[in-house]
């Protein structure tokens, strides 16, 4: 008996081993295919790992980035999984130049700051009230300068994360005709860039942590680039 638990404690540490290698492996891949300043967190499901790993076929893989530049809006963060991701244990082990992934769906997040920062409007300021945001700055108009307020509605517009207002008010003033006159003003229409791993956007959601944009992609290869 006590054979067998120092065997099943030694496959456990093995099996814990070479997940941490294959890990590695796809997180080198990860970053070079997406070009990343840093290497990615990479988490491979499913337990015991050495089963996927001897048919060369992981069920799930998760891949998280930070800080993505991608000649759009700053991603802060990007979350990643990655289905059907072909990588025999031998390539796993030694590493690889490409890897096969059968499809992907992530979600990418966008502070409400380097939202605002895209609008140029010295001070503005972007914050969630429910799925709409509220828009605040100080603009132009009609020959003085103001400080005024949207309720917004963002939506996503040809690969643009676009912030229309529903309805604006000015804030502390009572001038006739300046609400009319800010109609379009605090609109935002922000390009998201080219996403990594052949993304393509779907939809996004308005949450407290900024805007969450919503991707998918199909069958991919990553590779560097």
């Amino acid at each position: 008996m006590l054979v067998l638990l120092v065997l099943a404690a030694l496959l456990a540490a093995a099996d814990r081993y070479l997940v941490h290698l294959a890990e590695r492996t796809v997180a080198d891949q990860a970053q070079a295919s997406a070009d990343l300043r840093t290497r990615p967190t990479v988490t491979i499901h499913g337990f015991p790992f050495l089963t996927q790993a001897v048919r060369g076929r992981y069920a799930r893989i998760d891949v998280s980035a930070t800080d993505l530049d991608r000649g759009g809006v700053r991603l802060g963060r990007l979350d990643a999984t990655l289905r059907g991701v072909q990588l025999s244990l031998g390539d796993a082990l030694k590493g690889v130049s490409s890897i096969a992934v059968e499809s992907l769906d992530a979600r990418a997040v966008v502070a409400f700051a380097d939202l605002a920062h895209r609008s140029g409007v010295v001070g503005m300021t972007i914050e969630p009230e429910g799925s709409d945001v509220r828009v605040t700055g100080r603009v132009r108009v009609l020959g003085q300068t103001v400080r005024a307020s949207a309720l917004s509605r963002v939506s996503l517009r040809n690969g643009r994360i676009a912030v229309t207002a529903r309805s604006v008010r000015v804030l502390g003033q009572t001038t006739p005709g300046l609400v009319n006159a800010l109609a379009g003003v605090l609109d935002l229409l922000v390009p998201v860039g080219r996403l990594p791993y052949g993304l393509t956007l779907t939809g996004l959601d308005v949450t407290p942590q900024g805007v969450v944009l919503r991707a998918e992609s199909g069958p991919t290869v990553l590779s560097a680039s």
